[in-house]
């Protein structure tokens, strides 16, 4: 068994033409799609995107980084 990771922007022309082959592909046998839950925790990710979205960031200067920590 081989196991192959790839990743692919369903926006582009070309991810949609690879989508529908993988999932041609899928129904023959020795095939199998599977896909990976993320590893971040749901709670966390949705407090990163909304300190994005509310520009709710903390911004540490690099010149004085050491000074911060």
């Amino acid at each position: 068994m081989e196991t192959i990771t790839l990743r692919i922007n369903p926006r582009s022309k070309a991810g949609k033409v690879f989508s529908d082959l993988v999932q041609l592909f899928s129904k023959l046998p020795g095939v199998e799609i599977v896909q990976e839950k993320s590893t971040y925790n749901n709670e966390f990710v949705k407090k990163v995107l909304y300190a994005d979205k509310n520009d709710k960031r903390i911004r540490i200067k690099t010149k004085s980084i050491w000074d911060s920590i």
